[in-house]
């Protein structure tokens, strides 16, 4: 073969490796590109099970807030219900003591017209001090 021959021969074959290397350089950029991608497809995966996971966890943290503040008002209900009766009960206790002392002064009025002797404080006896203690008097 020629000399010229020869130059087109090297010529041509200069190009087409260029080409090859272009395409090669491309098919790598491609590559990386898919590469990226196939890992943001994963990292978006996870991304929505770490979501769904937290959202679950949500919802079982609200439906216990929930059974905690329908604790919390039976709670108050009942503490409601138990002050009341107490009130209730001392509001008795205070009557009967009333009816008590009203028992007893007029036994000692009977008894200091009989006798002459009795408590002359104007009936306040010691059991109307002891009934009327401020131990009984916390509403």
């Amino acid at each position: 073969m020629t000399e010229t021959m020869l130059d087109s021969v090297e010529k041509e074959l200069e190009t087409e490796l260029d080409f090859e290397q272009k395409k090669h350089a491309e098919t790598n950029k491609t590559l990386k590109k898919y590469e990226r991608h196939k890992e943001l497809v994963f990292q978006a995966e996870e991304d929505q099970k770490t979501q769904q996971r937290s959202q679950e966890l949500v919802e079982r943290l609200q439906s216990k807030l929930k059974t905690y503040k329908r604790m919390k008002e039976e709670g108050e209900e009942q503490a409601n219900l138990n002050l009341n009766n107490y009130r209730k009960t001392i509001n008795e206790l205070e009557e009967r003591a009333d009816i008590v002392e009203a028992a007893l002064c007029k036994i000692h009025t009977k008894n200091r017209a009989s006798f002459g002797k009795g408590f002359s404080s104007g009936c306040a006896s010691p059991l109307a001090i002891l009934v009327r203690s401020p131990i009984l008097k916390d509403k």
